[in-house]
């Protein structure tokens, strides 16, 4: 009986959640990935004098950030973490890369700053390291070449890793099997292997047969 109600109780804990999360059309829209129809939802819903949380101003500002409004995105970001400490590490980064498109590098470099005991070292010690090679003058001691595989698709082509002699990637190309995924228009993600040839090309891609099939996505899995 007790496992029975254990069960029970975790299955209204997500609902319940989930319902907390989602009170808006904006919402909606949002976690549905359409982030030009949450952007229109959440304005309607501010015109109309609804209360719009600081969370749901945070989808907003990552609707932007989506989006390419990075203005508009970076002013969302930098009033609620002036005033909330709610701003996750991620939509920091979120912050940090809409001031790169807008704003000075030093003020960019100081909002870094104020969250440096808040942030893992290497990450610091990262970003240190990227301004230093930013602010190098020495453009001509690149170590390496980047060229276009001729098994590349005009699809989504991504996260390539080693599988044994084998290179394994994600593919967004049409099959039989795949419907289209609504946020990309293209179709769901699946998984491809190639032959590895010299000097870095492939050849011979053809669906990945390691995995058994799925409707929806699959992407490629970190191999040991």
């Amino acid at each position: 009986m007790k496992p029975r109600l254990t069960i029970l109780f975790f299955f209204v804990s997500s609902v319940v959640c989930l319902a907390q999360t989602i009170t808006s059309e904006g919402d909606k829209y949002f976690y549905a990935y359409a982030y030009d129809d949450a952007i229109q939802a959440y304005q309607e819903q501010m015109q109309q004098g609804k209360t719009v949380t600081n969370h749901q101003r945070l989808n907003l500002a990552d609707s932007y950030f989506k989006t390419g409004a990075y203005t508009k995105a970076a002013k969302i970001y930098m009033d609620i973490n002036k005033n909330d400490s709610i701003l996750s590490d991620h939509r920091f980064n979120n912050m940090l890369q809409s001031l790169a498109k807008t704003a000075e590098k030093e003020q960019i470099k100081s909002l870094l700053k104020s969250r440096a005991g808040q942030l893992a070292g290497e990450l610091m010690q990262n970003a240190e390291f990227n301004y230093q090679l930013l602010g190098s003058s020495d453009q001509g001691s690149s170590s390496f070449i980047i060229f276009s595989l001729n098994v590349n698709s005009a699809q989504a082509d991504l996260s390539p890793t080693f599988y044994k002699d084998d290179l394994l990637f994600s593919s967004s190309r049409k099959t039989k099997s795949k419907e289209i995924y609504g946020p990309s228009g293209e179709a769901y993600l699946d998984i491809y292997r190639a032959d590895i040839l010299g000097a870095g090309s492939l050849s011979q891609p053809s669906l990945f047969k390691g995995i058994p099939d799925s409707p929806y996505h699959k992407s490629t899995p970190y191999y040991s």
